[in-house]
């Protein structure tokens, strides 16, 4: 077992390949030898990405930073990782485009930070050499598992901070762009005050008011309700 060998772990139906990074000997009251080793993933922080600028969707830009590490695919260079599967929300959104700016980075932090721009879960298949993204609704199984006092929890503290409260987003990227263009009122930020509402219950069809908001009237909560279904439709 040496530096940089590759071994796979099997467990089950997965399969999962490692490289080892580094050993230590160790002598006291026993005498052995500890190794340490990383997902496969980790070849591609020897890789290097400088002064790169690209425009394109995750995909787009996930092989344009490949191609930028490797070369474009051929015979010669087989043994490389590409961009695998690639949630359809992250290409075909209206907002899937993202202009990104790389000073110098590796390789394994250029493919972190693709999934931090886009929400994306990341997912190295070692076997394949594909990195995958994932939108998190549709990343895993849902195994109907909940979790309550006295049912794999113990406990939980809640702190509310009224300070940190915020009913009014606006947000801005590179060059001051806003999404007031997708949005339908074609406002530069987007409000909720569900909280303040809370618990306000509105039987819009016999209009009668079921429970009332703990800080706001009754009229200017079914204006809020009426204004949203409004914005929605």
């Amino acid at each position: 077992i040496k530096s940089r060998y590759l071994f796979r772990l099997k467990v089950d139906a997965i399969t999962e390949t490692f490289i080892i990074d580094e050993h230590n000997k160790v002598y006291s009251d026993e005498e052995y030898t500890e190794y340490h080793a990383y997902s496969l993933a980790f070849q591609l922080g020897d890789k290097y990405v400088r002064a790169y600028d690209i425009i394109g969707n995750l995909r787009e830009v996930g092989d344009a930073i490949l191609d930028e590490i490797y070369g474009k695919k051929s015979e010669y260079n087989i043994n490389r990782w590409e961009i695998g599967y690639v949630d359809d929300y992250f290409i075909l959104s209206t907002i899937a485009e993202r202009d990104i700016k790389i000073a110098s980075m590796t390789g394994l932090e250029a493919m972190m930070d693709l999934a931090n721009k886009w929400g994306a879960i990341i997912d190295f298949d070692t076997e394949n050499l594909k990195i995958n993204y994932y939108a998190p609704e549709n990343y895993g199984v849902n195994r109907g598992l909940s979790l309550t006092v006295g049912n794999l929890m113990e406990g939980f503290d809640l702190n509310i901070s009224a300070s940190n409260t915020v009913t009014r987003l606006r947000a801005f990227g590179s060059n001051n762009l806003t999404f007031s263009r997708i949005s339908p009122t074609g406002q530069d930020y987007i409000e909720d005050f569900s909280l303040y509402m809370y618990p306000f219950e509105y039987d819009s069809v016999n209009n009668v008011v079921v429970r009332s908001s703990e800080h706001m009237s009754d009229n200017l909560c079914i204006a809020i309700t009426k204004y949203n279904e409004f914005v929605a439709s």
